[in-house]
């Protein structure tokens, strides 16, 4: 399965009876991919829903950053260094971790 191409934005909406949406938008494709609601119940989770939005939103560019960081893991096997340092070894495993769920069908 292949998403929608980065990148994407958030973009903040205002209903008439108060609430607060953010649409993620995908300019390229000129559609939306996703809507975030707040619980207009709880106006606490204002600024969570903005920063649930804007995480979705990055989620193109993160997957690529960890496509390239996972590349270079490559490249430090080439220079015949086989063994990295374990935070190293294991932040690499959580993020090729990411990217199978990513993309993943």
């Amino acid at each position: 399965m292949k998403h929608s191409p980065g990148p994407w934005q958030a973009a903040r909406q205002d209903d008439d009876d108060g609430s607060i949406w953010y649409d993620i938008w995908c300019p390229k494709e000129g559609q939306s991919i996703a809507h975030v609601y707040e619980d207009t119940r709880n106006r606490r989770q204002r600024g969570k829903v903005r920063a649930d939005a804007q995480l979705i939103a990055a989620a193109p560019s993160l997957l690529e950053a960890c496509k390239a960081l996972t590349a270079i893991k490559h490249k430090i096997y080439e220079w015949r260094i086989y063994e990295l340092p374990p935070d190293l070894q294991e932040a690499i495993n959580q993020i090729e971790n990411a990217i199978r769920l990513a993309e993943e069908e």
